[in-house]
């Protein structure tokens, strides 16, 4: 489920991205909506991968090309670290493999799974105290932007009659947004390191008593960020929908009040609130994109570094299966796994503002 509606986000922010006009911005309307706040408030990671782009150049189909040769540029350095990581690993589980063939010593032999075990969570150490922190503070990058992004954009559509709305959904996401860091902080992240430790024991001490407590904290993390998107995903929708209706119903009450008090001019007034309407529409797509490329610049580091670590230790662990004990394969397959709860984490966070943007971008203004 939060798998599906997060590759929807991703493809309806790609489609805003190819069929937006490339129009830049009159001075006025910069000043009225203060773009350059939100360009100021891009994280630095964002200014590099965009090199220094604003609002303008957002609807240029280059700024994506962009993006996409910072991925690559990103990759190499990427892979390159976390396979160095892959290989202190494996040559951990070779040397306990002919350990195992030379020992001929059984009660020796039972000490080399926990020399193993050793050997491979001091590898992997380097890995789990630098990048596990990767979730949490780019959850907290993305709620910083979300600050100085969403107000200009509720403007924007405030402006373009969707007043109602625009409020909502700025009130929900950065209502959820605080919901996933303190969420993030004071249980999924515990729960990660809870499972890392429940599984590195488990590994230590030869028994399956601890599989249970590893996978109750997996089903645990998982549960909590499926119930906060699902959460999410239908308070934005159903505010979204109710208070939508009401502003299409306030605008249109409006515009015929207008014309019937003041037969001649008052078809000028609303001509003139229709015009300035449309400037604020206009506002409101392109700066919904340049925050869609810069949410997607904030995440491709972390979701390179995370995903690549998870897909990784996940295969290094099923080529360790036949060469080692089961459980120096099902440490390391635990720890591929903690990579993955705190990719879901990431992605969480990325959702919940793409999915905020993409509503505001696609508010209906009678």
């Amino acid at each position: 489920m939060r798998r599906r509606a997060f590759t929807a986000a991703c493809a309806l922010a790609l489609l805003f991205l190819c069929i937006c006009p490339a129009q830049a911005l009159d001075e006025p309307l910069r000043e009225a909506f203060d773009l350059s706040g939100v360009e100021q408030a891009v994280p630095p990671e964002a200014q590099q991968a965009l090199k220094g782009a604003g609002v303008d150049e957002a609807a240029d189909g280059g700024l994506l090309q962009r993006l996409l040769q910072y991925a690559q540029t990103q990759l190499h350095t990427v892979l390159r670290r976390a396979v160095q990581s892959m290989v202190l690993i494996l040559g951990a589980v070779l040397l306990c493999s002919v350990a195992g063939a030379l020992c001929t010593s059984e009660a020796a032999a039972q000490y080399i799974p926990l020399a193993g075990t050793l050997a491979i969570a001091g590898a992997a150490a380097g890995d789990l105290s630098s990048f596990l922190r990767v979730g949490p503070q780019t959850l907290q990058t993305l709620s910083d932007y979300s600050r100085a992004l969403l107000p200009c954009m509720a403007s924007a559509a405030a402006v373009a009659g969707s007043g109602g709305a625009a409020a909502a959904k700025y009130a929900a996401t950065a209502l959820f947004m605080e919901l996933l860091l303190t969420a993030a902080g004071w249980l999924v992240m515990p729960l990660v390191w809870a499972h890392i430790a429940s599984v590195a024991a488990n590994a230590a001490l030869g028994t399956d008593t601890l599989s249970s407590a590893a996978s109750l904290t997996r089903w645990g993390a998982r549960t909590a960020m499926t119930a906060l998107v699902i959460a999410f995903t239908a308070y934005l929708s159903i505010t979204g929908v109710i208070s939508g209706a009401a502003d299409a119903l306030t605008v249109r009450m409006t515009k015929t009040a207008v014309s019937a008090a003041l037969p001649v001019v008052g078809g000028i007034v609303s001509d003139a609130a229709s015009a300035v309407a449309a400037g604020a529409g206009m506002v409101r797509s392109t700066v919904g994109v340049f925050g869609l490329l810069v949410v997607l610049a904030v995440c491709i580091v972390p979701f390179l570094d995370l995903g690549l670590r998870y897909l990784l230790y996940k295969a290094v662990a099923g080529l360790s299966l036949p060469l080692c004990d089961k459980r120096l394969s099902g440490l390391i397959s635990g720890i591929g796994s903690a990579f993955g709860m705190v990719l879901a984490l990431t992605g969480c966070g990325a959702f919940f503002l793409y999915f905020s943007i993409l509503s505001c971008m696609g508010a209906m203004t009678a």
